[in-house]
């Protein structure tokens, strides 16, 4: 059996049209092919700045907990698996506590507005006030810092 003379041209087009297809189905819906990546929460793992509707109705956060890291850091690296032992929220003192992880290089607009002077660092937001964190790089001194403030 003789396959078909396929022309170069087309097989480029056909592939700027599945290209054009992907794009308008999947961006809008902000589908990305790694999960727990810079677009949605994974169970035990931070969410984003503006995604709390995705812990269910009625959320709401008294506070947030961030941490600013990259990923080619030393110190980002072994600090990151300690704030995420807190998971997505803590209940302190009848208070929610949001805790958001976030990539600045990956995900500038959810940087904005913080004054990042090094990496890691970790601010709690209340209301309109920010705190940074200087303590020990530990779940349990994370949790004293929110307990305390």
């Amino acid at each position: 059996m003789k396959l078909p003379d396929v022309k170069p041209i087309w097989v480029f087009i056909a592939g700027l049209l599945l290209l054009a297809i992907f794009t308008a189905v999947m961006v809008p819906h902000r589908w990305h092919p790694i999960p727990g990546h810079s677009w949605g929460p994974v169970p035990g793992r931070s969410i984003l700045p503006g995604q709390a509707h995705l812990l269910g109705e009625g959320f709401t956060s008294d506070a947030t907990f961030y941490m600013f890291g990259v990923d080619w850091c030393p110190h980002c690296v072994s600090t990151k698996p300690e704030f995420e032992k807190l998971g997505s929220t803590q209940t302190i003192g009848g208070k929610k506590v949001q805790c958001v992880y976030v990539n600045p290089e990956k995900n500038p607009e959810a940087a904005k507005g913080f004054e990042i002077d090094g990496y890691p660092t970790l601010i709690l937001q209340t209301g309109g006030t920010q705190k940074k964190y200087s303590g020990p790089r530990t779940s349990d001194g994370f949790l004293q810092f929110l307990e305390a403030n």
